[in-house]
């Protein structure tokens, strides 16, 4: 089974709870993935399937596999793995792109990304702020905020291009009710409760963003967050947002 979805919407927790309470063995991210950045070229017609699976031996051995750039290889998975089971992770666009920001201390109303801050950054990280795998075209004269928003859209078609075969999680239903949000995706899926996850539910799977209590409207301004809106607006209808 494969867990993905935008960077920072859930995945980390939907997966570790999945695991927890059909009692799997759970892998979460691929670290030489992370070093190596293999998906944005298996996604371009660049790389092989093989080698990041060859490169991920023992992160693919598990029965539930999370990492967020998978999203982007859902038809290599389906024909390399056609028995899986695929779970598509996803977060309001504006807060998505607030924790990402928060994870990188960056505030949502720069002028631009400082020198200084692209020296710090590690390069996983800059790859994501940069927008890749985005085609350029569609970043031409956007700023981060904008590129973070498009690369949300990216994602979101992954899922919307082959939604009848991908189970869909919103991240906010998840907050809502945590347990519910986790036995109705075990039933979608095909896994029967093996164990009793209530004292997992407050785990904290990554750190929390420092502004995540803050409005969307004080961290971006209202200028950036309706161009949050405009970019990302189509999509999150189709979603329900």
């Amino acid at each position: 089974m494969f867990v993905y979805g935008n960077q920072k919407s859930g995945t980390s927790a939907i997966a570790g709870l999945l695991g927890a309470y059909a009692n799997l063995s759970v892998t979460i991210d691929l670290p030489r993935e992370i070093r190596e950045q293999l998906i944005p070229d298996i996604f371009t017609g660049r790389g092989r399937l093989e080698t990041l699976l060859r490169h991920n031996r023992a992160g693919f051995g598990s029965h539930i596999v999370k990492h967020p750039n998978l999203a982007l290889l859902h038809s290599h998975l389906v024909a390399r793995f056609p028995a899986a089971r695929h779970v598509f992770v996803v977060r309001r666009p504006p807060q998505n792109i607030r924790s990402i920001l928060d994870r990188l201390g960056l505030a949502g109303d720069l002028v631009a990304v400082s020198p200084d801050d692209w020296e710090r950054m590690p390069r996983p990280w800059q790859s994501i702020l940069q927008g890749q795998p985005v085609p350029p075209e569609r970043l031409d004269g956007l700023d981060y905020v904008e590129i973070l928003a498009e690369r949300w859209n990216l994602f979101t078609d992954c899922y919307l291009e082959d939604r009848e075969q991908i189970t869909l999680v919103r991240y906010e239903d998840f907050v809502a009710d945590k347990s519910a949000v986790i036995g109705r995706l075990a039933a979608a899926v095909g896994l029967a409760p093996r164990a009793d996850i209530s004292e997992l539910l407050a785990h904290q799977y990554q750190p929390a963003g420092v502004n995540r209590d803050r409005s969307p409207e004080s961290f971006f301004g209202s200028a950036r967050l309706e161009r949050i809106e405009a970019i990302c607006g189509p999509r999150m209808r189709v979603l329900g947002y």
